[in-house]
């Protein structure tokens, strides 16, 4: 059973294994975590994330952490960071880019399906309708949350989705405007 709780500005759940995990809003206060955070990935999963190997994460953290281009959510045990959700403006405010990270290590966990409903959750506070995510054909565990949360996916090449995440459940335009 996956439960999810929301208290004082976080949410907290507890993975079948007992690890107690908080995932919250990251601020500027955050920068060096979330860069260190991504520094420590290995090459498989920069590359899931990204889908090209990035070594400069600064410019992309300060995009998410910049409330005029995105925010970002992460994912705590201990105060380490072990994974984050993100969501860049495209077409503000009614359309974004999402991506989740989790390291190698917690994944298994539902850490991820954690993240994305903390995404929609705020993504809809802040009057988005849909999401959209670019995800390599071998990044499975992105493409079963898709699918979980009943996502649009168009095939783009040989290797590579389009997903469409319609947030307020409205199918209907996740494929018209500005996408990614």
């Amino acid at each position: 059973m996956f439960r999810l709780f929301k208290l004082n500005g976080f949410w907290m759940f507890e993975t079948s294994d007992g690890y107690k995990i908080k995932i919250r809003k990251a601020d500027a206060n955050d920068k060096e975590a979330l860069i260190k955070f991504y520094q420590s990935l290995d090459v498989e999963t920069i590359f899931n994330r990204f889908l090209f190997i990035i070594r400069n994460f600064e410019p992309i953290v300060e995009k998410v952490l910049s409330d005029d281009t995105g925010f970002c959510i992460v994912a705590e045990f201990n105060g380490e960071i072990i994974g984050d959700g993100e969501a860049v403006f495209i077409e503000k405010p009614v359309r974004a880019e999402v991506a989740l990270v989790v390291k190698r290590e917690w994944r298994r966990k539902r850490i991820g399906t954690a993240l994305i409903l903390i995404l929609r959750e705020i993504a809809l506070e802040k009057g988005i309708k849909w999401g959209y995510a670019t995800i390599s054909l071998s990044n499975i565990a992105s493409l079963k949350i898709a699918r979980k949360m009943n996502a649009e996916i168009k095939r783009i090449d040989i290797s590579t989705v389009k997903v469409c995440l319609p947030l307020t459940g409205e199918k209907e335009g996740c494929w018209k405007g500005k996408i990614i």
